[in-house]
């Protein structure tokens, strides 16, 4: 008998969000044999509230975002969960969420996506135990992106104490001004001050207190590496669109985007470190 892989929401409700902007839920994938279930690993589902307070409103490509940048840190091995797409009715008992929610305020959810769960969101005595060599990898892959809407909170710990980075939905270009996804759904100029969105507010501390520019030099060095071959692979897997559109494809522009976004790394790394360590030692 074959067996049947099935993914199975999980209804307890202090696993679902119902109050947040975005809805979040755990999902349980399961193996059955022979009527046997065999827990496999445990999923965290999220359904993206539409952005209707910004002109044009509609992202179209979220998921896709959020794809591509999962594909981008297995290529620079940088500890982000496996992300993936799977249709809602492939998660059992997905009806008794979808009740719950007015449709015309999210995106389409025909597909959810999934991060594998990796760990716990840092607690204060969480920082004390951070890898500061991965949290800086972490940073500068965010500086690439113009991840402009970095939180403490998008960081996750495990009990081998290694640090996860999650939550890559806004970034990047949605159209050739150059500017870049952030907080609100907003588009901003990437510079030595945004890129103070590109990490939290507490784990900023850690990376000013605890790090040399010299820290630094290893990822950026891998990040400049990439060949536009390696990054238009990637990006071109997935379909990306002007904001306020579903169907005006701008894979180009972000390929444009992340070639560039490399090249000036490292200056804007050394300009925001520089400033920053100013300004600590002038208090």
């Amino acid at each position: 008998m074959k067996a049947i892989l099935k993914h199975t929401y999980l209804l307890l409700p202090e696993q679902v969000n119902y109050s947040g902007y975005n809805k979040k839920f755990n999902v349980q994938e399961n193996y059955i044999i022979f009527n046997k279930i065999f827990i496999l690993y445990n999923w965290v589902g999220k359904i993206s509230k539409r952005v209707e307070f910004i002109t044009p409103p509609g992202i179209f490509d979220l998921n896709q975002r959020a794809l591509l940048a999962w594909d981008l840190a297995k290529l620079m091995n940088i500890s982000m969960p496996e992300i993936k797409l799977v249709p809602n009715d492939k998660i059992l008992n997905f009806d008794q969420l979808a009740k719950n929610l007015k449709t015309s305020e999210f995106y389409d959810y025909n597909f959810i996506l999934l991060s594998k769960y990796s760990g716990v969101q840092l607690e204060e005595y969480d920082f004390k135990r951070i890898n500061m060599a991965r949290l800086r990898e972490i940073f500068v892959f965010d500086c690439w992106l113009g991840n402009l809407d970095k939180k403490d909170d998008d960081y996750l710990i495990d009990n081998k104490n290694k640090l996860w980075t999650i939550d890559y939905q806004l970034w990047g270009p949605i159209d050739n001004s150059g500017k870049s996804l952030g907080f609100c759904a907003k588009t901003y100029e990437i510079n030595k001050d945004t890129l103070n969105r590109c990490i939290g507010r507490k784990t900023k501390k850690l990376i000013l207190n605890k790090s040399k520019l010299s820290d630094f030099n290893e990822i950026i060095k891998r990040i400049r590496k990439l060949t536009n071959e390696q990054i238009s692979e990637r990006v071109n897997k997935y379909q990306f669109y002007k904001r306020g559109s579903d169907s005006e494809k701008i894979n180009h522009i972000l390929v444009v985007f992340l070639n560039e976004r490399k090249k000036i790394l490292e200056k804007q790394i050394i300009e925001y470190f520089n400033e920053k360590q100013s300004e600590k030692n002038q208090i």
